[in-house]
């Protein structure tokens, strides 16, 4: 996978000139005693010295960006979450919590895109086949995939591996792939919209019933939208189809070391032993290190199983 986002920086400007009324005319200053400041103060002036809005327009800034920064985003989207909770129709809270949670979301897709160590090689379609012991592989049409704009090892991933129905954890596969502006009905008010998720192609969906989906954009990486953000937040789950194959290959293997019996009295909080999930860790940031960074898709299911909360467990 490259490390190169095609024509990215046209794309996420987007994100700031939708909400244009959260940001003031000039810069929040900083301020000793920051408990004295109203909650959209305290927001705007975290998000200021992270650089948002600016910062939306620099995929490579937001790849890269601290842990101190965005730990100040964590920050920012609390505090604006839990006053949307007391003030549920004060729009500029939502835009600010909207605002808070997008770019939080997209530097951690970017980190695990352009920043972390570059994935192994996809494994051949003949090595996928021999080492997949899940449910039966669908291929796809060639065909119908002429128009995907992705490395040709995903394409032969798609059509000489495939993809199951279903797969843990309580993934989903569509049979046939379509654009995700063609498969859902986007709310968007210009063409902007249609163009933006257009570089996406639908492979299927969570328990959550978020996508998830191909980002030609970067690569053929495969990337989880989330529905209650508009389908814009977004998570790193693989570097390739390729990837996501041996990932979910890995997670199966990862339940059945577990004694079926304490599955079984601990379900639906099921809690895998230690040594189970750093074997997976590691089997994982072995061919895909972005998976296991902070904020991806992976990381957060091992996170969930760690704590015993299955998938009932809320997630950030």
């Amino acid at each position: 996978m490259g490390k190169v986002l095609s024509e990215c920086s046209g794309e996420f400007p987007t994100l700031r000139t939708k909400f244009p009324s959260v940001w003031p005319d000039s810069p929040i200053p900083s301020r000793k005693r920051i408990d004295s400041m109203d909650v959209i103060t305290k927001i705007h002036a975290l998000l200021n010295t992270v650089g948002v809005p600016a910062i939306l327009e620099d995929p490579d800034a937001l790849a890269t960006m601290s842990d101190d920064h965005r730990d100040m985003l964590h920050e920012a989207r609390d505090l604006a979450s839990t006053a949307v909770e007391e003030k549920p129709e004060d729009e500029q809270l939502i835009d600010l919590l909207y605002m808070s949670h997008m770019t939080l979301s997209t530097s951690q897709y970017l980190y695990s895109v352009l920043a972390a160590d570059e994935p192994a090689a996809v494994p051949s379609p003949a090595e996928l086949n021999k080492t997949w012991a899940g449910r039966p592989l669908v291929k796809y049409d060639k065909n119908a995939l002429k128009d995907m704009l992705v490395p040709t090892t995903t394409l032969d991933t798609l059509t000489q591996v495939g993809l199951p129905d279903e797969a843990e954890p309580y993934l989903s596969f569509e049979p046939v792939l379509k654009r995700l502006a063609e498969a859902e009905e986007l709310d968007g008010e210009d063409e902007d919209y249609d163009r933006y998720f257009q570089a996406y192609w639908l492979l299927g969906y969570t328990e959550d019933d978020d996508a998830l989906c191909i980002d030609e954009r970067a690569d053929g990486v495969v990337a989880l939208l989330q529905r209650d953000w508009g389908f814009f937040a977004m998570q790193y789950v693989n570097a390739s189809v390729g990837h996501l194959v041996q990932t979910m290959q890995a997670y199966d293997d990862m339940l059945k070391s577990v004694d079926p019996q304490a599955i079984a009295e601990s379900f639906p909080n099921i809690q895998v032993p230690d040594e189970a999930r750093i074997a997976f860790l590691a089997r994982v940031s072995a061919f895909d290190p972005g998976a296991m960074a902070e904020g991806a898709f992976w990381y957060e299911e091992l996170s969930l199983l760690e704590q015993g909360g299955g998938e009932d467990q809320d997630q950030e």
